[in-house]
Order: C-alpha cells, then sequence, then structure tokens
C-alpha cells in the first residue's frame, strides 16, 4: 500500500484532468455569451488603450503592460492552483486559463493609470479607486460566470489591484533610474 502519490499518479491525475476540462471547455465556454463577451471587451480595452496610451512612451508604457500580464499570470497561477478562484469561462481551453478574461483590460487599466498619474500620490489614489472599480467588475465577470470566488473574496481582490499596481510603479521607477 502506497504512502503517497508518486509522480506518475500526478501525472495520470493531470491528463485526466485536461481530459475533463477540455470537454468541459468545447461544451461550456466556447462560442457561448460569456466567451463572446471576454473577447468584446478586450477588442474594446486594446482600442481604447491604443486611442489613449502616449505614443511617445509607446515602449515604456507597453513594457509595463507586459509585466502587469506576467504578474497577472502568476497570481491566476497561484490563485487557482490552489482553488482560491476559479475562471469557469476561459478563451482557450488551457487549465490554468492563461488567456483569462482580463489579458488586455487589466494591462490597459493599469498603462493609463501610470500614464496620467505620475506623483506618487496620485497614482496611489488612482490605483485605490480602480481597485473598487476592479472588485464591481469583478462581480460582473462573476455574475457571467466567467470568474469566481471559491476560497476568495472582494477584500483579497481590491489588495491584490492595489498592491499590484504599487509593485508595478515600483519596477517602473527602477527601471527608468537605471537607464542611461
Amino acid at each position: 500500500m502506497k504512502q503517497h502519490p508518486t509522480w506518475e499518479d500526478i501525472i495520470n491525475l493531470r491528463e485526466k484532468l485536461i481530459e475533463q476540462y477540455n470537454v468541459y471547455w468545447f461544451n461550456n465556454n466556447l462560442f457561448h455569451f460569456s466567451w463572446w463577451a471576454i473577447i468584446i471587451l478586450n477588442i474594446i480595452s486594446i482600442f481604447v488603450l491604443w486611442k489613449l496610451i502616449d505614443k511617445k512612451r509607446l515602449f515604456e508604457l507597453l513594457t509595463l503592460g507586459g509585466i502587469t500580464v506576467y504578474m497577472g499570470v502568476i497570481i491566476d497561477t497561484i490563485t487557482t492552483n490552489y482553488v482560491l478562484t476559479g475562471y469557469p469561462t476561459s478563451l482557450l481551453p488551457i487549465f490554468p486559463s492563461f488567456f483569462v478574461s482580463t489579458n488586455f483590460i487589466l494591462p490597459s487599466v493599469y498603462i493609463l493609470i501610470y500614464q496620467h498619474f505620475s506623483s506618487w500620490k496620485k497614482y496611489l489614489i488612482a490605483t485605490i479607486i480602480f481597485g473598487v472599480v476592479g472588485v464591481l467588475f469583478e462581480g460582473f465577470y462573476r455574475w457571467m460566470e466567467v470568474y469566481e470566488y471559491i476560497n476568495w473574496n472582494i477584500f483579497y481582490s481590491f489588495i491584490t489591484y492595489v498592491l499590484l499596481g504599487i509593485i508595478l510603479k515600483l519596477i517602473m521607477n527602477f527601471f527608468k533610474k537605471q537607464q542611461v
């Protein structure tokens, strides 16, 4: 009798999980209303960002956007792997989903906040306001069954949005100081 699972046991469970997830995704995600809504909201966010982004600072701002995506993937991987949150609807059948509902929305918002609020005080106020708006938007995503809290709550999300904004500004300030 085994006392603990082997690596082979883990691989077998992962294979079963992805097989089940693919069946779920094809039957419950692809071409459903929420799936289309994710696509449309992301396209709108890209369009709005392109209209509002300061093209003279494009490299700097898109760098911030890339860091936002990277950090978002880390946060989503941790929260989904530890069953804190989940994405019942996803654009692609990848588990955990690296192509989630906010792929372009979240970086677009942080880019615009960073672009328009250079002082720490104004940036923090804008980030806190976004934290409130972000959790309200999460409520909409939860209603559409795109996102769910499992062992998570609105307060954790708010803190995550604010901390992410602060970390992004710290990283960008560090990069700017390193420029020659």
